[in-house]
């Protein structure tokens, strides 16, 4: 099995030739660039083809479904972003399961960020199979990292943002 993972970050960048007469190229550079980087790179982590930044979410929300998946320091920083999932919209026909499925997934981000980790890996569970299984691995690297977190021993005032270790 081959893929690739896409992620998709709205922000200022820098765009066109750099450099001296010795060594030119035509490049694109700036914290917007480099966290699309950090984006495709956790795709596989997120088991998910795409994930894109919450400013782009803000952008095609209404034109697409999206779903929020974490809050991450990606690798290189202190601040968590908000980086979500996309999918073309639902046709009618699904188009109410898959909202209240999203209710539900909210929730279970909700009791994870309160290290309700019981409740939000029952929500991880009830929610396999719903958006037509795109979300099932998803749920299953959560339930892992449900786990994980449990583990840790966090304050009662944790942040909730997860921080990567890898790019």
């Amino acid at each position: 099995k081959v893929g690739m993972g896409l992620g998709i970050n709205t922000g200022p960048t820098l765009i066109g030739n750099i450099g001296s007469k010795d060594r030119f190229a035509y490049d694109v550079l700036g914290d917007s660039v480099s966290l699309t980087a950090r984006l495709e790179g956790q795709t596989k982590n997120y088991g998910q083809l795409i994930i894109i930044s919450e400013s782009t979410e803000k952008r095609v929300r209404d034109a697409y479904f999206t779903l929020p998946l974490d809050c991450i320091a990606v690798k290189g920083k202190n601040i968590g972003v908000e980086i979500f999932t996309v999918f073309y919209m639902p046709d009618a026909t699904v188009a109410e399961d898959w909202i209240n499925a999203r209710e539900h997934h909210e929730l279970m981000l909700e009791y994870y960020r309160k290290q309700e980790w019981d409740r939000a890996a029952l929500f991880c569970k009830e929610l396999q199979g719903e958006f037509d299984g795109r979300m099932d691995q998803y749920y299953e690297l959560w339930i892992e990292r449900i786990e994980d977190m449990r583990s840790r021993n966090l304050p009662a005032d944790w942040d909730g943002v997860f921080r990567a270790n890898s790019k």
